[in-house]
């Protein structure tokens, strides 16, 4: 079972206009956008190995 989290940070220069989520969409658009991805994974196996324990990576 495996899962991915994506997170984005968008910085704004105008303020707390630019926090909009029409704003945020274009600014997700956009590849030089300032936009900050922080990606998380996490592999979990259940029966894992001779004595069938959990691992988690």
């Amino acid at each position: 079972m495996a899962g991915l989290v994506v997170a984005g940070l968008a910085g704004s220069l105008a303020g707390a206009a630019e926090n909009k989520p029409s704003s945020l969409a274009k600014a997700a658009q956009n590849p030089i956008a300032n936009m900050i991805s922080l990606p998380f994974q996490n592999n979990t196996n259940f029966n894992f190995g001779p004595q069938e324990k959990t691992q988690n990576i």
